[in-house]
């Protein structure tokens, strides 16, 4: 039986595709600009607005208080959804409350070693669906057939810029928008707890 080298060399990530574009009709696509202010350590909401401007959602975010982020209709004063950031674990926990009343509860968390994207069990779509990242600003949102149902364009952070959501929700399909929004945001509000514990971390070791 052959041993095993100590000097084998670990699996490379393997190269990413490009990114998958939406079908090109734009008649069933709803777009969202989402905004935070201030630093990854100073921002305390995210802003979501039409392409037009006209505001739509805000995003009230918490530290340590549960849920850390909350995600109210600035038209109806409702609660839309939440997002609650489990320690020591890359998976979240997501709300959607849908307009019908009902309410669905998800678990999003990373499935494999080499991918930042995200996998959960999607109730609009009836399928397991994944965020799958594409280089350092772009996450799309795939269905169970390998198809493009939303598109995020998350950048590097930078205070004020407007990140576009492009999501293709379809007649009947109203809630696929919200719950792709409020998976949006969980991926830019992670992106930011993260940016925020390296910058603190530096800052305590003196890097």
């Amino acid at each position: 039986m052959a041993s095993s080298s100590s000097n084998e060399k670990s699996p490379s990530p393997p190269p990413l595709s490009p990114a998958p574009s939406l079908p090109t009709s734009t008649s069933t696509t709803t777009t969202f600009l989402i905004a935070a202010l201030g630093t990854p350590i100073t921002t305390s909401s995210i802003s979501v607005t039409s392409p037009t401007g006209k505001p739509l959602y805000t995003c009230t975010l918490q530290t340590i208080s549960k849920p850390h982020v909350t995600i109210t209709s600035i038209s109806t004063g409702a609660r839309v959804g939440t997002i609650i950031f489990h320690a020591f674990s890359r998976s979240m926990t997501l709300a959607v409350f849908k307009k019908d009343g009902g309410r669905d509860e998800i678990e999003i968390s990373h499935k494999h070693v080499f991918k930042s994207g995200y996998q959960y069990k999607s109730p609009t779509l009836a399928a397991e669906v994944e965020w799958k990242s594409f280089g350092e600003g772009t996450s799309v949102l795939i269905d169970g057939s390998g198809n493009a149902v939303a598109r995020f364009n998350n950048e590097r952070w930078n205070a004020g810029k407007e990140r576009t959501l492009e999501v293709v929700d379809g007649e009947g399909r109203e809630d696929v928008a919200l719950e792709a929004l409020v998976g949006a945001i969980s991926i830019m509000e992670s992106r930011r707890r993260n940016a925020k514990n390296s910058i603190i971390t530096a800052g305590v070791l003196g890097v």
